[in-house]
């Protein structure tokens, strides 16, 4: 199979079901901007990989790791958008939002008190994981405009709870490095 089919040529694409629609169509845009966060979070998992310093934070915290799955979720929501498939086979549901609030709930335990609103920042990995952060915002209101319609409530919450553990999840870092959060 070759990369290129020369089918976009004119400016048109298919989503999964084969319909045809201009690339500029704003359905095409909301999946761009979830393969854009995709790749944002390839970045940071890279980050993981490269700092052997936070090889005992992985070990306590082996969810830390677990961000491809995510990933694969934001590819399900993906699909779901496209049409390929219906809202009731993604796997994204109260229980994906279950398990992330109880991992919130884990970071925020270990992280110190939030008192004061913080910039965004920090460590390289935390300030990725802000950049995630507002990155899904950006998904989860471009979903509230369009309402595509295979998405259902529980993709809506996954989204609003994903940016909180993503929140979560950066000062976590911050704080296993030792990086002082700024206070606005």
């Amino acid at each position: 199979m070759r990369i290129y089919t020369r089918t976009g040529d004119q400016g048109q694409t298919s989503l999964y079901n084969g319909e045809r629609k201009p690339k500029t169509d704003p359905l095409f845009e909301l999946l761009g901007q979830i393969d854009h966060l995709n790749a944002q979070i390839g970045l940071a998992i890279s980050q993981l990989h490269l700092d052997k310093t936070k090889e005992p934070i992985l070990k306590t915290f082996d969810f830390l790791t677990h961000w491809p799955e995510v990933q694969g979720q934001l590819m399900n929501l993906s699909a779901v958008i496209a049409r390929a498939e219906s809202p009731e086979k993604t796997p994204i549901t109260s229980d994906s939002i279950t398990h992330l609030e109880q991992t919130i709930d884990l970071l925020w335990h270990n992280s110190p008190p939030l008192k004061n609103l913080i910039l965004p920042g920090g460590s390289i990995l935390g300030s990725q994981l802000h950049i995630i952060r507002t990155e899904i915002r950006q998904v989860e209101i471009k979903v509230l405009n369009l309402e595509p319609k295979n998405v259902n409530q529980d993709h809506k919450t996954y989204l609003n709870r994903l940016s909180d553990y993503f929140f979560a999840c950066a000062r976590f870092i911050n704080h296993q490095s030792q990086t002082t959060e700024l206070i606005w």
